[in-house]
């Protein structure tokens, strides 16, 4: 690979002949396209493939979670995705192929030196309502914002809830939405500094909301 700053070339990207061309922070990389393999595809290959495909699906709903959950180091050239995509690779999928799945426990979109929570759990109040609690004396000191994310599943589904909640106050009041009642539901939380420098690691609750009583 060579970088070129301006040059002969300046900013450009895309293929020509043999090469690739791209373009990060005003310098143009230079890559080799790799040859084309012919030889048979392994189950090795196609678990790779398979994993890769599954995890990116996966964590692409979590975008805009993850640029925060994992925030730029200095002389960091990777993006948050991809950090987070090497934090998740080797530990969030079971099983072989082609029976692979996403542990959702061990999922984490975010990493870092703030503590989190104790004694964090989440109880029903109604059909819809929940109410998350936490130990007040754990909140992290510098610390106002709170990320609780719930997912589903079935049907992929994400929500954000608890946006304005006060940490001070020591739990969360939120509404299930109803497209997720009688489903599954993965929550979870991380939070951030008041100076938008460090996260706390993720924490996983689940919730198996029964369906609505017809009665």
């Amino acid at each position: 690979m060579a970088i070129l700053k301006g040059g002969l070339f300046g900013n450009i990207s895309g293929k020509i002949g043999g090469l690739v061309f791209s373009t990060r922070n005003n310098q143009t990389e230079v890559k080799s396209l790799p040859k084309k393999y012919e030889g048979p595809v392994t189950e090795e290959a196609l678990t790779i493939r398979t994993k890769f495909k599954l995890l990116i699906g996966f964590l692409k709903l979590f975008t805009s979670f993850i640029s925060i959950g994992y925030p730029k180091q200095r002389k960091q050239r990777n993006s948050a995705f991809n950090v987070a995509f090497k934090e998740n690779y080797h530990c969030v999928i079971d099983g072989g192929y082609p029976d692979l799945e996403i542990d959702y426990s061990k999922v984490t979109f975010s990493k870092g030196r703030l503590d989190g929570l104790s004694g964090l759990k989440i109880d029903r109040i109604n059909c819809q309502l929940f109410i998350m609690d936490w130990n007040f004396d754990s909140t992290p000191r510098g610390c106002d914002r709170i990320y609780c994310i719930l997912y589903n599943a079935t049907n992929n589904n994400v929500f954000e809830v608890g946006a304005d909640a006060m940490l001070s106050e020591g739990h969360l009041l939120f509404y299930l939405p109803e497209i997720m009642i009688g489903k599954r539901i993965h929550v979870y939380v991380f939070l951030l500094s008041s100076e938008r420098k460090m996260v706390s690691n993720t924490q996983y609750l689940c919730l198996d909301v029964p369906e609505l009583d017809p009665n």
